[in-house]
């Protein structure tokens, strides 16, 4: 029996020393370090400053009578930070719109301490992406990678300037892809991690442990406006088009079908999951969905052969498409399948609140 105790915790012995030697072999594997040597060049940290009017009264005897009608205004300049990635070696720079949104000056330090005013190049609202643009010479540009080979679990790195503090690095894993309905933004197609963001890390670098960026680093989804593990990130895609469309237009080209969605949880089951429906909400007058067809109340079944009850943002891709491109749509008017074949328009600017799940 004692003999069974011995052989039993000599065995138990080499399992953790096993365990202790993976675990050393994993750290000592890990490529994080270089890919932090890599990316960093290219994250900048930008500094904003605005000025803002704010009321005030004149409180002197003298100015008693007057006190009613009389006012001046003084001028508060107000500081915020955020981060950046320099895109190319052009001195085109990605951040977020709301970092330097009403910002009447621009800074960017860059990683080796150099300074520059930057100017704004353009704006997208709808992913709440910016594209800024300085004149230096000798940039680092970063590393683009790929958001769709990258899978729930993989290991990533969050790189920005939280509460000015200067480039700092959080590490996280990726917790999940496609999130939408947070209402932050109109095309919502979040990467989530649980790398920690602060202010000031809006328009870093979500980076792969290759060095490569997978996403621009926006927003957290927190109830008391702190970090509480939930991080969302655009996946570097949607920002590459974002980009490319600014540099070369001035703005961003998406197709447009002319329909508000919403996304309906079937009761029914089908081999024990929920069927999730997309079901048309409202369709704008004189769009391309009237004038080919579409109604209210319609489900869309699938677009351009990818079904969209078991990814309902696959709709999304709508906006990757220009004017004119075809779009391939099966609905679901009652009992009867549709096909329709749509090209695509051209979204009409407004200055009405922008609606979300508008396609």
């Amino acid at each position: 029996m004692q003999r069974a105790s011995i052989l039993f915790g000599f065995s138990l012995g080499l399992i953790a020393a096993g365990l202790v030697l993976l675990i050393k072999d994993d750290r000592k594997s890990s490529n994080f370090p270089n890919a932090i040597k890599k990316a960093t060049p290219a994250v900048v940290n930008i500094y904003t400053k605005s000025a803002r009017d704010i009321e005030a009264r004149e409180t002197s005897i003298n100015s008693y009578r007057q006190l009613r009608k009389k006012q001046r205004f003084v001028t508060k300049n107000e500081l915020s930070l955020g981060s950046g990635v320099i895109y190319d070696n052009k001195g085109h720079i990605i951040t977020n719109l709301h970092v330097i949104n009403g910002a009447d000056q621009i800074t960017i330090m860059l990683f080796d301490g150099r300074k520059a005013v930057a100017d704004v190049l353009g704006k997208d609202p709808e992913t709440d992406l910016a594209i800024l643009k300085i004149t230096l010479d000798d940039l680092t540009s970063a590393t683009l990678g790929r958001s769709d080979t990258i899978q729930v679990g993989d290991a990533v790195l969050a790189i920005g300037n939280p509460y000015g503090f200067g480039q700092s690095v959080s590490a996280g894993i990726v917790s999940a892809k496609g999130r939408y309905g947070l209402n932050r933004n109109q095309y919502e197609n979040f990467i989530q991690t649980d790398a920690a963001l602060n202010i000031g890390s809006s328009g870093g670098a979500l980076i792969n442990d290759k060095g490569q960026v997978v996403g621009i680093n926006t927003t957290i989804f927190s109830l008391t406006g702190e970090f509480n593990g939930i991080s969302l990130a655009i996946p570097i895609e949607t920002v590459q088009k974002v980009t490319k469309d600014i540099i070369e237009h001035g703005f961003v080209i998406r197709g447009w079908l002319g329909i508000d969605v919403r996304i309906q949880t079937d009761q029914s089951f089908d081999h024990g999951k929920s069927v999730k429906k997309v079901i048309v909400d409202n369709v704008v007058p004189g769009s391309p969905a009237e004038m080919y067809g579409i109604k209210v109340g319609d489900s869309l079944i699938s677009f351009n052969n990818k079904r969209l009850s078991k990814q309902p943002r696959s709709l999304l891709a709508i906006t990757n498409l220009k004017p004119n491109d075809n779009a391939k749509i099966v609905i679901l008017r009652g009992s009867e399948h549709r096909v329709l074949n749509i090209p695509l328009g051209t979204k009409p600017t407004s200055e009405k609140p922008i609606r979300v799940n508008h396609y």
